[in-house]
């Protein structure tokens, strides 16, 4: 007699192995250096918070490492980062398009001092038409790389220049200083050039990332 019960029993390892799939890593990201000005303005205001929280100063993340992730990406095989850089140049015409045909330039003005989940402190972007359109623009990336079938990180952009992450960072972020900071200006930011990185890496002569190659705006 054919028993439903172990029929059930199977079914429910096979979603258990399945839920057990470990999916690659993402491995490098597009991303955006934040420059000297703001990149100055930032440090000041991780310094005051650093003295203000002497135990969570190694949460901070270097000054040398300040960027704004664009697009995280899973290219784990060489020919995988091939198929990425072999879109530059379309990225470059969206650019065109967009930017330069309009006499615009990339730029945006960090602003703002926020939270994601009490775990990372980042600074944002002011909410005007120049980052609209740098959000417009990334999603256009965005959409290249989905027609050719290339893994991404598929959640909604949200930019920002991260500062600090950790666990117990909530006393810091919920502190009245860190509150006041919330439509603080750190300097208008302008891009010339777009970055992809190796996730986790560092230049040993800059101390930011391993840069593979460049998406030139100038």
């Amino acid at each position: 007699m054919y028993n439903n019960n172990n029929k059930y029993k199977i079914n429910r390892n096979n979603r258990n192995n399945n839920n057990n799939i470990q999916r690659p890593k993402p491995t490098h990201f597009l991303g955006l250096k934040i420059d000297k000005e703001a990149n100055v303005n930032l440090e000041n205001v991780a310094n005051q918070l650093k003295q203000r929280h002497v135990k969570l100063q190694g949460s901070f993340i270097n000054k040398e490492k300040y960027h704004i992730s664009v697009i995280i990406l899973t290219l784990d095989t060489e020919e995988k980062l091939n198929n990425v850089k072999a879109l530059f140049s379309e990225i470059k015409q969206v650019y065109e398009k967009r930017y330069l045909s309009q006499n615009l330039t990339i730029k945006t003005q960090v602003s703002g001092i926020g939270s994601f989940k009490e775990r990372t402190l980042w600074a944002g972007l002011k909410e005007d038409e120049d980052k609209k359109n740098l959000v417009d623009f990334v999603n256009e990336i965005r959409d290249i790389f989905k027609k050719q079938s290339i893994e991404i990180d598929d959640r909604d952009w949200s930019p920002h220049i991260t500062l600090a992450k950790g666990k117990i960072l909530a006393p810091m972020i919920n502190h009245p200083f860190t509150l006041s900071l919330e439509n603080k200006d750190f300097g208008i930011q302008q891009f010339t050039e777009m970055d992809l990185m190796k996730i986790g890496s560092t230049d040993k002569d800059n101390g930011y990332y391993q840069v593979i190659d460049t998406i030139d705006f100038s």
